[in-house]
């Protein structure tokens, strides 16, 4: 690509196992909207067992597919992307991006030689600054629930568009289990979250809601004005 673009775009990473590293075990960082990451295609990827995220995404990410990525005992967030301001008035985010049939399972535990390390401090399945993502029937389990304190926020999908607004983002048939908050929506409105399963500790939580709704089955969410659950 010439001129002012960049980025990998119409790429395939396939049937990678990335494990003890001493950071994050993949990360992508895209620049502005010129220089993108987008248009590729990741499937069957292991990312376990490191001192950082399972795979930490940065800038302007889009339009890509994860497909059977496995985010499994990372000491930070199974997965984990961040904006950032060019110019401080333009966010590049990550954003339209589909997940299919991933596992993001036990963040804040690691392993040091054969010892399972528990780290007690805020840790997600995933955390999420973006908007127009879809996750869809993807598996997350007992991510982060080894933090302490009385106000403890690690979840199993934390959402927070920082540019705050409408993010679009949509959760559906997924399965959660064993979390202090399944899904968090704290930045970003007009999230939508249907047809999925909550068990051990199933709830949602919203910034209007000091106090979080909690159920082992169906969840609705009628006077919440970030989401949309069905």
């Amino acid at each position: 690509m010439g001129g002012a673009s960049g980025g990998t775009w119409e790429c395939e990473f396939r049937n990678l196992r990335i494990e003890h590293c001493g950071n994050h075990g993949l990360h992508i960082e895209g620049g502005t909207i010129f220089q993108a990451h987008q248009f590729s295609l990741f499937e069957q990827i292991h990312s376990e067992y490191n001192l950082g995220c399972g795979v930490f995404a940065y800038g302007f990410v889009q339009n890509n597919a994860f497909i059977r990525l496995t985010c499994r005992q990372n000491k930070g967030d199974n997965w984990r992307d961040q904006a950032y301001l060019t110019g401080g008035a333009t966010w590049n985010t990550f954003n339209v991006n589909t997940f299919y049939r991933c596992i993001f399972e036990g963040s804040g535990t690691y392993l040091v030689g054969p010892d399972l390390t528990k780290v007690t401090t805020v840790t997600h399945g995933v955390y999420t600054e973006g908007f127009e993502n879809d996750f869809n029937n993807c598996w997350f389990e007992s991510n982060g629930i080894h933090e302490t304190g009385n106000a403890r926020t690690s979840s199993g999908i934390y959402f927070n568009f920082v540019p705050t607004g409408k993010a679009f983002n949509r959760v559906r048939d997924c399965h959660f289990a064993n979390h202090i908050t399944d899904i968090y929506c704290w930045k970003g409105s007009k999230n939508q979250i249907e047809g999925n399963k909550f068990v051990w500790n199933g709830t949602v939580r919203r910034p209007s809601s000091p106090t979080s709704v909690s159920t082992t089955t169906a969840l609705r969410l009628t006077s919440s004005p970030t989401t949309t659950e069905r």
